[in-house]
């Protein structure tokens, strides 16, 4: 997919993780002509779009806002910024009630938080650090869990991933 996808349309960058999509487009009817090609794209080997474009189509620059992978993402000034999403919270809540449901939960939730933080490592600039690992360590509390790595090693590991996500992003931006 990825290579077709730039050698048709080198103006729009399409990221990709596992089968989830993001294309980033000029204008929504651009976006929407995008997506009908994805579509054509995807359609032989079985992987059809879920959404629908009056669903899937965001236009941030007139203020709109869009969930993707977790995070929401808007467009501020002549940036894009990047939010934990209400959506990503439930889910490591509900990650945390279901791990009394499986063998060795302490040391689930202890993995548990870092991964989650390393997936919304685009957040951390534009986050309150101290509230979100404040707000993981109340969710674990609630569930009885208090086997969490310290907020120093929790926060250390959040800005290595953010690190990590501004090198791929410089990378990506080169082509």
């Amino acid at each position: 997919l990825d290579r077709p996808w730039k050698r048709m349309y080198p103006d729009i960058p399409l990221i990709r993780y596992a089968d989830d999509l993001l294309l980033l487009c000029r204008s929504p009817e651009e976006a929407i002509q995008a997506r009908e090609s994805l579509h054509r794209l995807l359609r032989p080997v079985g992987m059809p779009i879920k959404e629908r474009p009056t669903s899937a189509v965001r236009d941030l620059i007139a203020g709109a806002e869009a969930e993707w992978l977790g995070l929401t993402v808007r467009r501020v000034t002549e940036e894009m910024t990047f939010a934990i999403s209400d959506r990503a919270w439930r889910k490591l809540e509900e990650h945390f009630r279901l791990a009394h449901t499986k063998p060795h939960s302490s040391v689930r939730v202890a993995c548990m938080a870092p991964r989650w933080l390393t997936a919304v490592a685009p957040c951390y600039r534009s986050e309150n650090r101290k509230d979100v690992l404040e707000r993981v360590f109340s969710l674990a509390k609630k569930y009885a869990f208090e086997e969490l790595p310290s907020r120093k090693e929790l926060c250390g590991m959040w800005q290595r991933s953010y690190a990590r996500w501004r090198k791929l992003l410089k990378r990506a931006r080169k082509g």
